[in-house]
C-alpha cells in the first residue's frame, strides 16, 4: 500500500475547502468557489510545508517497515479558538 499526502486549503472568504495537487505546483492558486486568490509569494512556502509533511510521513512508514518502529501519520489542521487574551482591548 502506498502513502499519498493530500493537501486541502480552507478559504476563509467563502468558508469552503478545496484540494490542491501536492505534486504539481501552480503559478497561481485561487478558490474554485469564490475566486479569492492566494498571494503568489505564499505558494513556495505552501509547497515547502506540503512536501515536509509528505517527507515525514514517508519516513514514518519506511521506519515502521524496515526497523519495526511504531507507525505514525502526520496530519496538520488549524482550528480557530477563543482565548482569554482575545478579550483584552
Amino acid at each position: 500500500m502506498s502513502m499519498v499526502t493530500i493537501a486541502k486549503l480552507h478559504c476563509v472568504s467563502c468558508g469552503n475547502d478545496f484540494p490542491i495537487s501536492a505534486t504539481r505546483k501552480p503559478q497561481h492558486i485561487e478558490c474554485p468557489f469564490c475566486q479569492s486568490r492566494m498571494a503568489d509569494d505564499m505558494i513556495e512556502n505552501l509547497y515547502g510545508a506540503i512536501l515536509s509533511v509528505a517527507d515525514i510521513n514517508h519516513h514514518f512508514r519506511k521506519y515502521n517497515i524496515e526497523r519495526d518502529e511504531s507507525a505514525f501519520v502526520l496530519s496538520v489542521t488549524d482550528q480557530e479558538v477563543h482565548l482569554a487574551i482575545d478579550d483584552i482591548e
